[in-house]
């Protein structure tokens, strides 16, 4: 299905492991590979330099933030994409630190939500069978899209890590983010 613009919607797969061989990274790669859309990019966070926010207010006049670091590159990566899948691992119950480092670093976006507001966010959420934490990284990412416009498409997606380091029902998980891609494409009509 193409959208207004003549074509099918750009996604923009982020990785959100620091590890780059981990089960988020061979999803998000799994994704690509079977995505019946042509234009699905991959960001990994674990090769991306952000730094945390220490609050200094640069952004609120300036719109800009004083880090040179790669933050602005994702941002310009979510700019050029209709869509954006979360692939994003739990960490001692949260999310992990780049993640939390990148979401607090949106401030500087809080003044252009209306750029955001035809965008689409998908969900993936994987974690411990036993392990919790699912609903908080779940919520922390709803938040973090909510806050700046984006439409939340579901089903938000939650994989349950095995000790083998294996997710359960693998085949399921990918046919659900094909379920999502569906979704995706009809709202970025």
């Amino acid at each position: 299905m193409k959208n207004k613009r003549g074509r099918s919607p750009r996604i923009l797969a982020i990785c959100c492991s620091p590890r780059e061989n981990g089960v988020n990274a061979s999803l998000a790669k799994d994704f690509k590979k079977k995505s019946p859309l042509d234009s699905v990019t991959i960001i990994m966070l674990s090769q991306k330099n952000i730094s945390p926010c220490d609050s200094c207010g640069y952004c609120v006049t300036s719109k800009l933030c004083h880090y040179n670091d790669d933050f602005n590159d994702i941002v310009e990566n979510i700019n050029l994409h209709e869509a954006i899948i979360f692939f994003c691992p739990v960490y001692k119950g949260s999310v992990p630190s780049k993640v939390r480092a990148f979401i607090e670093r949106t401030t500087i976006l809080y003044g252009s939500t209306s750029i955001y507001e035809q965008k689409i966010i998908g969900i993936v959420v994987t974690g411990k069978v036993e392990g919790v934490g699912k609903l908080t990284v779940a919520d922390d990412l709803m938040h973090f899209a909510t806050s700046l416009g984006f439409i939340i498409v579901p089903p938000i997606i939650f994989g349950h890590v095995l000790p083998d380091g294996e997710l359960m029902r693998y085949d399921e998980i990918i046919a659900s983010l094909s379920h999502l891609v569906e979704r995706i494409k009809f709202w970025a009509k």
